[in-house]
């Protein structure tokens, strides 16, 4: 008999995880390899997540959905917030990395975010109905389940990385445009002091006789005959 998804919810859930900006509690990542791999790159944890972020969108380098799920992945091991929730995106849509849903709920539930904590108690009841199936049915299912996911959710995932640039692009304008302000409001004073210090020069004295218009000069030639 032909099985249908077991729990379409947990796909429109998916999506949603995918678009959201995640919280996390600062709790240890649940991957010691991951963790391991984290403690020997040398870059913070927001560096590793905007080096994930280029590499997806191929933002000076080139794309590459592998690159981009490792870097994210060092990322929410060295504590990012945003990465651990991006974490468990990644691995309930298969992007990058192979489509994991225990890893995926292990990384949303380190989450704060509600929606995040929602989708991984709804991929924890979709791993209590697997496990009820045969083996061989229940891998058919969470495969069918993967290829159905892994389109909306990496169309989603990436939108958002999309947004996060534009808004931390505009961000960064904002501030240029406040610093150049500020600058130009520091400038203003500094060169009305310097007008007000400058000497006045003398002004040179002019003969009257060339300050004479020619009316004047008639005009005191007839007082003068009279």
């Amino acid at each position: 008999m032909k099985r249908t998804l077991l729990l379409p919810a947990v796909l429109a859930l998916a999506v949603i995880a995918g678009t959201a900006f995640f919280l996390t509690r600062g709790e240890d990542a649940p991957a010691a390899s991951s963790m391991a791999t984290a403690a020997a790159d040398t870059r913070t944890p927001d560096e590793l997540l905007l080096a994930a972020r280029a590499a997806f969108l191929g933002d000076g380098t080139a794309q590459s959905d592998t690159q981009g799920a490792q870097l994210m992945l060092k990322a929410a091991a060295a504590g990012s917030e945003q990465a651990i929730g991006y974490a468990g995106t990644l691995y309930m849509g298969g992007i990058g990395v192979e489509h994991n849903v225990t890893k995926a709920r292990e990384w949303l539930s380190k989450s704060t975010d509600e929606e995040a904590r929602a989708l991984a108690e709804a991929l924890m009841t979709f791993e209590a109905v697997l496990a009820t199936m045969p083996e061989n049915e229940a891998k058919l299912q969470e495969a069918m389940d993967a290829e159905n996911a892994h389109e909306s959710i990496r169309a989603s995932f990436i939108a958002a990385l999309e947004r996060e640039k534009l808004a931390a692009a505009e961000t960064a304008a904002g501030d240029n445009a406040v610093g150049d302000s500020a600058a130009n409001e520091d400038a203003a004073p500094a060169d009305a002091t310097a007008a007000d210090a400058a000497p006045e020069m003398p002004q040179p004295e002019v003969a009257a006789d060339s300050d004479a218009t020619p009316d004047a000069a008639a005009e005191g030639e007839k007082a003068a005959g009279e």
